[in-house]
């Protein structure tokens, strides 16, 4: 399928569409690298929305782990839909990956404001990923703001009691 989409864009350059084919063909076969370019090339062509363009370029990034060149590429993606659960939370992965987790630990914090009814999965994912960098301090910051949403939530009590431990903050801990 590849072959006549690149043959079609020699005859004709000003084809777009068929540069975004060639980058979902690629995609498919699971071959990132030309998928990249080939969306590349789409974007650069200059189309109208090339929202799900930036989309499935930053997906490939991933792929590539080029996790910084990822989250550009999701940031302009939510230009165009900027309250895309499934783009921030992939933009949010891609903020962890890269070691930035402050901006991840804001994008999942987003992510809790779009769909709150998983709230509590993106809280804990926060907590999580600062328990792993060695931030306990902001992971009890995360716990708490999971508590302000939810007083009676046995988990983010835990996850709060669990950080002051890590902190030495015993009395905090037990509530002393």
């Amino acid at each position: 399928a590849i072959s006549p989409l690149e043959r079609a864009v020699q005859l004709n350059p000003d084809r777009k569409d068929a540069h975004f084919l060639i980058g979902s063909a690629y995609h498919e076969l699971r071959e990132f690298g030309p998928a990249a370019e080939a969306y590349k090339n789409f974007i650069a062509s200059g189309p109208r929305q090339a929202f799900e363009a930036y989309n499935r370029l930053g997906l490939c990034q991933m792929e590539l782990e080029q996790f910084t060149d990822a989250v550009a590429s999701f940031q302009e993606a939510l230009k165009g839909i900027p309250d895309d659960v499934n783009i921030t939370y992939k933009m949010a992965q891609s903020y962890e990956k890269a070691g930035q987790v402050d901006q991840a630990a804001e994008t999942y914090y987003r992510l809790a404001e779009l769909s709150p009814k998983d709230a509590r999965i993106y809280f804990n994912t926060v907590i999580n990923m600062y328990n792993a960098a060695k931030m306990p301090d902001k992971a009890a910051e995360a716990a708490n703001k999971m508590i302000e949403l939810n007083p009676n939530d046995p988990d983010a009590l835990f996850n709060l009691g669990f950080m002051f431990v890590q902190m030495k903050k015993f009395e905090d801990a037990i509530g002393l």
